[in-house]
């Protein structure tokens, strides 16, 4: 086995990580445009339906009327990729329809859809052997989402994003990507996380060809509030990291102190066990008649672990928690479910 060293640690390659890889890029390459525009099948996805549900009180036919006919078909192809849907139709029509109110009250001359392109990286890892999904949080210097809990991820730059990691350089550290938007993804981790690429090139990584960090596939683009299109690129660590408040966890990932002030992870069975919801009330009427927002829908939230460095009101919510949730009920929960099922009876047969 091969062994990753740095400057202070060794990390050795996650058995657990190689074999749910080939499953994970199997169900994220199992969507077609056809499944991807399948009506009946989204909409009682228990997966995805749970978020954005209004109130019983306040659903009314007319109000179903007066949305289908503001978000045309048109309007919603365009976010309709051949890749797997973490929306509904009816999650996206509601979510195109508060970004026009909410450009409407701020009296924005930005259309609903602006397809400026983004790219968020999700990123699988075992922490001793136990699967999770690492975090950070952003800094409270900055302007926008200042010290909320999110994955690391940016606008794609064309000048940056094209060819940057389909480099010989970096070939055998992420392995060969072509896509543009992975690249985006990859490259805005790398700034935020700050581990250096060049240095791990340089270890005994190279000798069994493991890469550091792979891109398993992605997902359909979800807006963002300013009608960007944010596209979630699913990945993962080879090898198995230390816990996040060892000094080993920080010294791999220090971390850029401009963008962020804190890097954890958070298992995934704590996540699927203690998921929550909560209400977001900014949303206004559909009809867009108002632009306060006075109506109410409900979100998923996830809690974060307890750490000296956790601040009052820590959560993971909003975006980040509307990605994450399919992603954990359809992929993750399932497949790391099944390998430690047979984990569990490769140990008790070797005991026989």
């Amino acid at each position: 086995m091969s062994i990753l060293t740095t400057a202070t640690i060794k990390l050795r390659p996650s058995s657990l990580i190689q074999r749910a890889a080939p499953r994970i890029q199997s169900i994220l390459s199992s969507y077609t445009n056809e499944g991807a525009f399948d009506l009946n099948q989204a909409e009682i996805d228990d997966a995805l339906s749970p978020y954005f549900h209004r109130r019983p009180e306040e659903t009314s036919s007319a109000t179903s009327v007066a949305t289908a006919s503001l978000i045309s078909t048109d309007e919603m192809s365009e976010w309709k990729t051949p890749y797997m849907p973490l929306m509904t139709n009816r999650q996206l029509e509601l979510t195109l329809l508060e970004i026009r109110r909410r450009q409407r009250q701020y009296r924005s001359t930005v259309p609903s859809t602006t397809n400026r392109d983004a790219a968020i990286f999700v990123p699988l890892c075992t922490v001793n052997g136990i699967p999770s999904i690492l975090f950070t949080r952003r800094s409270t210097n900055l302007s926008t989402h200042a010290s909320q809990i999110s994955f690391t991820g940016g606008y794609f730059d064309e000048c940056l994003d094209m060819t940057k990691f389909t480099d010989e350089t970096y070939c055998n550290i992420i392995g060969h990507v072509e896509d543009r938007l992975a690249n985006t993804a990859l490259r805005e981790m790398e700034e935020e996380l700050c581990f250096d690429l060049h240095r791990i090139k340089k270890s005994s990584l190279l000798t069994k060809k493991i890469p550091f960090v792979s891109v398993l596939g992605q997902t359909q683009p979800v807006p963002s509030m300013t009608g960007n299109r944010v596209t979630p690129i699913i990945g993962q660590f080879n090898y198995d990291l230390p816990h996040f408040a060892t000094e080993d966890f920080k010294c791999l990932f220090p971390g850029n102190p401009d963008e962020l002030d804190w890097i954890f992870t958070v298992t995934i069975a704590d996540m699927i066990s203690n998921e929550t919801s909560e209400p977001i009330k900014k949303w206004g009427d559909q009809d867009l008649a108002s632009t306060k927002g006075k109506y109410e829908y409900w979100g998923p939230m996830f809690p974060v672990p307890n750490d000296d460095r956790k601040n009052d009101g820590d959560r993971i919510w909003g975006l980040t928690a509307s990605v994450l949730r399919p992603l954990l009920r359809k992929i993750f929960e399932p497949v790391f479910l099944q390998e430690l099922e047979n984990d569990r009876g490769n140990h008790k047969m070797a005991r026989l």
